[in-house]
């Protein structure tokens, strides 16, 4: 089996299921074959970085789910799963091939994140190959009058009264939030957890807001949907009154 070495936090992205495409920077035919992926230090990012706005947007939205593991609690420079390659050539137009080399991206099916790193230097054996059995956290959606979000662990057990957490404004929850350029208006936010539940009152001063930088100005990354330079933008939700 091919080891393929990625920056984290894309390589754990890619063994969570999160990114689907991705330039593998080697050639390994048009027949699928199996590749573990080693996650090499993660990357810091700033204004200068030329990293797409929906990039940084799915790896936040995908920490809040608790999809991927915060900075701080990445591994590096060790085999962290593995999954399925496929030759994707014509699939450029995801949001995950951009500035790929269309001869090295593969489709990405199958994924599996190991119990317990291994070190890059072992050899991985069929054995060592499980397939993944449960399905991945639900993005945050609306039930009726009802905004639910799946969150992460710490998320969850900080979740108090007068307690808040931001949500990347991706494409998708602009349109849950968002109708006819007026705010939606909502009666509770439920939190997820798993199977463990927490409802609150939904607060009326929950809103958008813009990341800024050292300077203050807005953290602006180029965006490929609108092609040009995007502020980061997120939605603050305050928890007002626990109800269950």
């Amino acid at each position: 089996m091919r080891k393929i070495v990625i920056p984290q936090p894309w390589a754990s992205m890619i063994v969570a299921g999160v990114i689907n495409v991705f330039d593998l920077g080697i050639d390994l035919g048009t027949e699928p074959c199996i590749v573990l992926i080693v996650a090499a230090p993660w990357q810091k990012y700033d204004n200068r970085k030329k990293i797409p706005l929906e990039w940084l947007q799915a790896l936040e939205m995908a920490q809040l789910l608790g999809l991927v593991p915060l900075y701080q609690e990445m591994s590096f420079n060790c085999i962290i799963g593995y999954v399925t390659a496929v030759s994707a050539k014509n699939l450029t137009n995801s949001i995950w091939a951009y500035g790929s080399n269309p001869e090295t991206l593969y489709q990405l099916v199958l994924p599996f994140i190991f119990d317990e790193t291994m070190p890059v230097q072992v050899v991985v054996t069929e054995d060592h190959l499980m397939r993944a059995s449960e399905p991945f956290p639900e993005v945050p959606y609306s039930d009726g009058t009802e905004l639910c979000v799946q969150v992460n662990k710490d998320i969850f057990h900080r979740a108090v009264e007068g307690f808040w957490f931001s949500i990347p404004l991706t494409d998708a929850m602009a349109r849950l939030l968002l109708k006819d350029g007026k705010n939606i208006e909502y009666h509770t936010v439920m939190l997820k957890y798993g199977f463990h539940v927490k409802r609150f009152l939904y607060q009326k001063e929950n809103d958008f807001y813009i990341s800024l930088d050292i300077n203050g100005k807005p953290k602006r990354y180029y965006s490929i949907n609108k092609e040009r330079k995007e502020a980061r933008a997120f939605f603050k939700i305050h928890l007002e009154h626990k109800i269950c």
